[in-house]
């Protein structure tokens, strides 16, 4: 888990993929984010 950083601190190209992982792991662990 120490590979996910907080969005805040997420910053260049990389940011959209990072969070669309993020955000896939959240629903795994069964935490939905609403839109």
């Amino acid at each position: 888990m120490s590979d996910i950083a907080l969005p805040e601190q997420i910053q260049g190209p990389k940011r959209r993929e990072i969070l669309s992982r993020f955000a896939r792991q959240m629903e795994q662990w069964g935490l939905a984010i609403p839109p």
